[in-house]
């Protein structure tokens, strides 16, 4: 049981947050890790939102069971030190932007990963520089 614990442990401590929230992504229900999603749920049946909703509440509880101590931070920082939020909408305006040329359209949220990848170290510095 020890070692069970201690793995246990380990896991949790590799997570960013153990807060995790049930929400729609793409009008699709979804698990998020504070504002990132992270897990699309299952929508035939019970099946998919009666794990939905175990994951949700036992992920915390692993935590406290292997005496993990968390910090949790709002917003979720992504590693481009931005927010998932201000990535999810600077992206959307590229991506709309990009569609806007019928034959970008179908490849416009690959360009937004690109652009936003590009850009990504300058908005981060800017929010530095307005948390400042």
């Amino acid at each position: 049981m020890d070692q069970t614990l201690e793995r246990i442990s380990q896991i949790v401590q590799q997570l960013p947050t153990t807060t995790l929230t049930q929400d729609e992504y793409n009008d699709r229900p979804a698990i998020y890790a504070g504002d990132e999603p992270i897990f699309l749920v299952r929508t035939t049946g019970e099946t998919g939102q009666l794990f939905a909703d175990a994951l949700v509440e036992v992920l915390p509880l692993l935590g406290e069971l292997a005496g993990v101590q968390r910090i949790e931070t709002t917003p979720v920082m992504q590693k481009s030190g931005v927010s998932a939020e201000t990535e999810a909408q600077v992206r959307g305006a590229i991506a709309s932007a990009v569609a806007l040329q019928p034959e970008m359209k179908a490849k416009s949220e690959l360009f937004s990963k690109l652009l936003f990848s590009a850009i990504a170290p300058y908005l981060a510095g800017a929010a530095l520089d307005v948390e400042s």
